[in-house]
């Protein structure tokens, strides 16, 4: 009996990873010079990933077989063909050809709000990780209804991040993508969620900043705007806040005149004149005319008793958070409502800008009167004599008598100072 023969056989064959059960992989035949039946096998190692079919030597992917490149590149294939009494063998390479094998993409993302400008992205790697291991994801965003996305940049192999620069109140999608070394998924599903609500900025406070020129009450102190001046109130916002639409309207209500139940009588329009403070502050100004009059005081007034809106907006004025856009709340509660000593109006007066002009003078023993041209404010602090000095002049010869020490008095246009006694 004659063995089986193989004959210039192939040594060497491909099939690409991950194919599946049934794919060809190649054929090898034997001859038998008795014309015996030939029966193919494969050795055990190989037999368990390949199949070969008995009686053509026809070799395939067994079913149920993962050929996996990263793991065994190659097999060899130890081919037994038998008559049923001699048999002979053949070996063959299986080469286990590279493919790509990225990773799947990952489910939609969960997207909660941060804050009023940013939201917080958290996802979960896919169960299909591809080979060789995710080693980056990419995420891009868009506001919910845009048609354009933009890119967020993340690296590694973290599952969250947080994304900033954000619109307040704001939903916004999210998709991810996973990357390996061969390859990455197309885009996950979208999440969405949205930004907070911002915080609009408030008034933190409201406060009479301009400071009286004439002294009414002759006191000492300056209580009293005269026709001309400017009263300025300072209203203070809890943030930069930028304000659109026209200085002029921007506006606050100023009671100026008799405190009573009705606010109209003696209403006046403060507008915006600046902002300062890093633009927190803005200053309002209102200047005095003829027919003003406040005996009482002035303050500044809100919509109604109720509504505490304290800053009013005319046209198309807006007053806005600098940062992210929300309007500012315009109220303020606890303000005074009635007027102020020290803030008082008389428009019948004019600014005076003119210094007293010097009359005469006359001296009576140790007493010199200084007469001016105007009645003096007699209620400020009083010099003391010594401000002043005599020279009198007798046969020819000069004498100098200086004040004493003691304060002067004031009365009317005359000023009494005290001399030294020499």
């Amino acid at each position: 009996n004659n063995p089986p023969v193989f004959t210039s056989q192939p040594t060497s064959a491909s099939v690409n990873e991950n194919s599946a059960g049934g794919t060809s992989v190649e054929t090898v035949v034997a001859t038998d010079a008795d014309d015996d039946a030939i029966d193919y096998s494969l050795d055990s190692t190989s037999g368990a990933v390949f199949d070969i079919h008995a009686t053509s030597g026809a070799i395939t992917v067994a079913d149920g077989a993962t050929l996996d490149h990263e793991a065994t590149s190659s097999y060899t294939a130890t081919v037994t063909a038998s008559d049923g009494t001699a048999s002979a063998t053949h070996d063959i390479r299986i080469n286990v050809g590279d493919v790509a094998e990225p990773p799947a993409a990952p489910g939609a993302p969960n997207v909660s709000g941060a804050s009023a400008t940013s939201v917080s992205v958290t996802w979960t790697a896919p169960t299909n990780t591809g080979k060789p291991d995710i080693n980056d994801y990419d995420v891009q965003y868009q506001a919910s209804g845009a048609s354009d996305w933009t890119d967020h940049g993340v690296t590694g192999t973290g599952t969250s991040t947080t994304i900033s620069g954000l619109l307040a109140g704001t939903t916004y999608n999210v998709q991810v993508k996973a990357k390996n070394d061969e390859g990455e998924s197309g885009w996950s599903p979208s999440g969405s969620g949205a930004t907070n609500t911002a915080a609009a900025p408030t008034i933190s406070s409201v406060t009479i900043s301009s400071t009286p020129g004439y002294d009414a009450d002759n006191d000492g102190t300056a209580d009293t705007y005269v026709s001309g001046d400017t009263i300025n109130v300072d209203v203070t916002f809890s943030e930069a806040v930028t304000v659109a639409g026209g200085n002029a309207n921007v506006r606050m209500r100023l009671d100026l005149g008799a405190d009573d139940t009705n606010r109209g009588n003696s209403r006046r329009t403060m507008t915006l004149a600046s902002q300062r403070n890093s633009n927190t502050t803005l200053r309002f100004g209102y200047t005095v005319v003829a027919t003003d009059e406040d005996t009482d005081g002035i303050w500044v007034q809100t919509a109604t008793a109720a509504n505490t809106q304290v800053v009013f907006l005319a046209g198309s004025a807006t007053i806005a958070s600098t940062a992210n856009g929300t309007a500012a709340n315009l109220t303020k509660s606890g303000l005074d409502t009635s007027g102020d000593d020290d803030h008082q109006v008389d428009g019948s007066r004019s600014a005076d800008t003119t210094a007293p002009g010097f009359t005469r003078a006359t001296v009576d023993g140790t007493t010199l009167v200084v007469t001016f041209n105007e009645t003096l404010q007699g209620g400020r602090t009083k010099p003391a004599s010594s401000i002043f000095t005599v020279t009198a002049t007798a046969s020819g010869t000069a004498r100098t008598i200086n004040g004493a020490t003691t304060a002067v008095t004031i009365s009317g246009a005359a000023v009494t100072a005290t001399l030294m006694v020499t």
